[in-house]
């Protein structure tokens, strides 16, 4: 308990208060006077009762009936205010807001994280656990937990010292009576938190699974495969698997609690007993009778609030452990050294590279120099090392060894489109301007960048980029050529002086394939470019093509000095020309 205070608790609690800290405040006030509440109610209660006996005993009480009764009334009132507020603080603060802004760490972290991580799914893993602690709002809960836990002790402690007053035997009677709590809410708690983490994998795949059905690409494929009630089948077989797991330990938890619930009820039963023995012997005359019994209610109420919370801390600990797991996750590191060179915007010097968990080298001791404005093409067969080459160029993965340079020129200047190119579904005007969002508000520079990309269709003849691309939110559906051709206007307006295009225009035809890489070849006239190609004939508009066989760089020249030499590249032409020959 100590050290998850010191590594969890208290540095959440930080992260809380700079996020709500008005909220937090008032919060933990108004919870260390519900604390003390029954005991101040405990105390003016027996007195009341004292004056109305006297009363009723032929003593005029009056003022002191009146007295110890507008005090009863305003410690009430106070208390319905307070709660009031709490209501508010609580609920917009503690869990709404806190909530939110942690959100907003998880997503920074997600996007710091070293993108190696995610080729892995241990990372996946941690990431949905981080944002399970989230969606159960663990962070408040655990607020709420210490608050309870150290008000409810001093709410405990105040009480006992009145009932010590008038007899011991009240002293280990409350305590006995709600201990199960605890016992049981640690226990079921860690049961349920082990289930939890079981379970990621199969709630990861019933998000996966469910997610299909809201997709028109993957709706479109299942109905014409007929397909719907496979892969509906197999998210019902997750989905009851789940629950079936979660229900068994909700009926376990269910008859703990009854248990519990019954030990309570003896409890204050018998406490009832020894009331009526005192008030009986003499000990305790009718005020101290009747405020003993709410006393012992208010004392066994505040201790099983202070043992359940004691057992959710315990067990909220574990999933709040997750949320820290993910935050202190590594995150990217600069793995690019910049150079100085005039004439090289990138050099690699015998990298080799292996993905996490993998038994292959994806890169091997690759030494390759791209220089200053020069237009590359890289080609190969499927799984040769090309786009992992790309990623290693723009320092998205660390080399296992070697080093990657970039000239000061291209450091942080790098555009990129890759096979799975994002589809954002926003206006025109933002999916291209996204990556300048300086210019966004440049309409006559954007309607050029996507007039030479090859899609004035999109602008039509009244020259329209603000409105809404894809179906989902009521715009404009595109075919995946004109989303493609979106995508390179989106790099290309970026203005950055190092270009890679992982494959660009896979979704294109030959001829459109052909009119918009020479558009953007004179677009990027001074930029330098490095392309992965699966068409073997734009290899002819390059300065020197790649060709990549196992990891390594086979062979490299001009397209004519590689089909000269009669190689890799020329049987890799040879078979491809096939496909166009009549």
């Amino acid at each position: 308990m100590t050290d998850h205070l010191k590594k969890y608790y208290i540095p959440l609690i930080s992260r809380m208060y700079a996020i709500a800290p008005v909220s937090l405040v008032l919060t933990a006030a108004g919870k260390l006077f519900e604390a003390v509440f029954p005991a101040c109610t405990t105390i003016v209660l027996a007195r009341l009762t004292e004056a109305v006996s006297a009363q009723l005993g032929g003593m005029d009480n009056r003022k002191g009936i009146l007295l110890t009764g507008g005090i009863l009334i305003f410690v009430y009132l106070l208390q319905q205010a307070l709660q009031l507020v709490m209501s508010v603080t609580v609920n917009a603060g503690v869990y709404e807001k806190c909530i939110s802004g942690l959100k907003m760490e998880i997503a920074r972290k997600a996007s710091r994280i070293a993108l190696v991580g995610y080729e892995d799914s241990k990372a996946s893993d941690m990431y949905a656990r981080a944002e399970e602690c989230l969606g159960r709002e663990i962070p408040g809960g655990i607020f709420m937990s210490l608050i309870a836990v150290v008000m409810n002790l001093i709410g405990v402690l105040a009480v006992i010292g009145v009932l010590a007053g008038y007899s011991l035997w009240f002293l280990p009677v409350s305590i006995v009576s709600v201990l199960p709590f605890y016992i049981a809410r640690k226990l079921r708690g860690e049961e349920f938190y082990r289930l939890k983490k079981k379970q990621t994998k199969d709630n990861r795949m019933q998000q996966y699974l469910w997610g299909l059905f809201a997709q028109k690409e993957s709706i479109r494929e299942m109905r014409l495969m007929c397909a719907e009630d496979y892969i509906a089948g197999k998210w019902m077989d997750k989905r009851d698997r789940v629950n079936e797991e979660l229900w068994k330990h909700n009926r376990k938890e269910a008859g703990s609690m009854l248990f519990c619930d019954g030990v309570r009820v003896t409890g204050y039963l018998g406490s009832i007993l020894i009331a009526v023995l005192l008030f009986l012997r003499g000990a305790i005359t009718i005020g101290p009778f009747a405020a003993c019994l709410t006393a012992f209610l208010a004392v066994q109420n505040a201790a099983k609030e202070f043992l359940v919370r004691l057992g959710d801390l315990h067990n909220d600990g574990a999933f709040l452990k997750n949320y820290f797991d993910f935050m202190d996750m590594a995150e990217e590191k600069e793995t690019l050294r910049v150079s100085g060179s005039e004439t090289e915007d990138i050099r690699l010097q015998h990298v080799t590279f292996s993905y996490p968990n993998a038994d292959n080298i994806a890169i091997k001791d690759v030494s390759l120099s791209v220089g200053r404005g020069e237009k590359i093409a890289i080609v190969g067969l499927n799984g040769s090392g090309k786009t992992t080459l790309c990623k290693l160029m723009l320092g998205m993965y660390p080399p296992r060894s070697g080093e990657v340079f970039q000239s000061e020129r291209v450091h942080g200047s790098c555009g990129i489109v890759s096979q799975n190119f994002i589809r954002y579904r926003l206006t025109l005007r933002e999916n291209i301007g996204i990556s300048n969002p300086a210019g966004m508000e440049n309409q006559d520079a954007i309607r050029e960048v996507i007039r030479k990309t090859g899609i004035p269709e999109l602008i039509g003849e009244h020259e329209n980029i603000d409105y809404r691309l894809g179906v989902e939110f009521g715009g404009a559906d595109l075919s995946g050529g004109q989303w493609q051709k979106a995508a390179i206007a989106r790099a290309v307006y970026g203005d950055a002086a190092l270009y890679i295009l992982d494959e660009p225009t896979s979704a294109l035809d030959p001829l459109a394939e052909l009119s918009v890489m020479n558009s953007f070849l004179e677009m990027a006239a001074d930029k330098t470019a490095v392309m992965v190609l699966h068409r073997m004939g734009l290899c002819k508009s390059v300065d020197r093509v790649i060709v990549m066989k196992d990891g390594e760089i086979a062979e490299a020249g001009s397209h004519a000095e590689l089909m000269e030499k009669k190689g890799e590249y020329y049987h890799l032409y040879q078979e491809q020309a096939k496909w166009y020959q009549a």
